[in-house]
């Protein structure tokens, strides 16, 4: 029998080793906005960084953290903002 459940998206965030670049607060906020725009499920908040960097968590719900990106490792970008 088919199920009826929802999906939820995963924000996938890559901090910056090397100079200024596009934060991960700021990367958070594009990606909630274009999610709340395209009627995406995403478990998401400004506030879960915060935690996430006292716990030294990489993933919480439906935010993950990653250092850098290997070739054909990464996630699939959608849109940028």
């Amino acid at each position: 029998m088919p199920t009826n459940r929802r999906r939820t998206a995963v924000a996938y965030l890559r901090r910056s080793s090397s100079g200024p670049g596009f934060d991960v607060r700021r990367q958070l906020e594009c990606i909630i906005a274009e999610a709340a725009k395209d009627g995406v499920v995403l478990d998401a908040k400004i506030e879960y960084l915060a935690h996430m960097e006292q716990a030294g968590l990489s993933r919480f719900r439906g935010i993950v953290l990653e250092g850098g990106f290997r070739p054909g490792k990464g996630p699939h970008r959608m849109r940028q903002c």
